[in-house]
């Protein structure tokens, strides 16, 4: 499996943040589709298809299906799971409403506030300062990219968060003088300080 989560302990929140940012488009999707987004499912079920056809990602992609089949119990599907999948679907199960002190806590990592956040906002944008920056993590970047997509053409989420995909792609593409004024405006602040950074 891709990434396992067994770097020393500085390294340990990186590694989850950077899975977190690779996945970040499915865990949303997943969610959407369990809420009853026919949209969602109709574009997971290509991607699920298709990691299904990589030995590796078998047991993920199975665990995935379980939970679109309305299993929520975390014993259960989180059972013999490696420490990537586990935060995936540990994620994806906090987002549905699954009691967090249920789920399992990752080396490295605090547990979470029972607010469905996966990634903080200044986490995310943090790992955009330094995808752009020249001894930036090898694939973090492409992963961003990924994840400010996914942001952009997830259908439920506000248009503000769909704005900001696009300033951050744009960033991410090497724009260092995107049109702020059209984020919302308690976003203008914390991206003009990425721009800032990469001065």
């Amino acid at each position: 499996m891709e990434q396992p989560i067994d770097n020393q302990p500085q390294d340990m929140a990186q590694i989850v943040a950077q899975i977190r940012a690779q996945w970040q488009g499915v865990i949303n999707a997943m969610v959407a589709a369990c809420n009853g987004n026919v949209d969602a499912l109709a574009q997971l079920n290509p991607f699920l298809d298709q990691m299904d056809q990589k030995e590796d990602w078998r047991p993920l992609i199975s665990t995935l299906r379980r939970i679109l089949n309305g299993e929520r119990d975390p014993e259960a599907l989180l059972k013999d799971s490696d420490d990537t999948d586990m935060l995936i679907v540990s994620d994806i199960l906090r987002a549905l409403g699954v009691d967090p002190r249920a789920l399992p806590t990752l080396p490295g990592e605090e547990p979470t506030d029972d607010d469905g956040d996966m990634l903080s906002l200044q986490d995310f944008l943090g790992l955009v300062t330094q995808a752009c920056k020249p001894d930036a993590p090898e694939g973090l970047k492409e992963q961003l990219q990924n994840a400010t997509q996914g942001m952009i053409v997830q259908v439920d989420n506000p248009p503000e968060l769909k704005q900001l995909g696009r300033v951050l792609q744009s960033i991410l593409a090497g724009n260092r003088n995107p049109d702020l004024l059209t984020l919302d405006p308690q976003l203008i602040g914390p991206v003009r300080q990425i721009l800032d950074d990469l001065k």
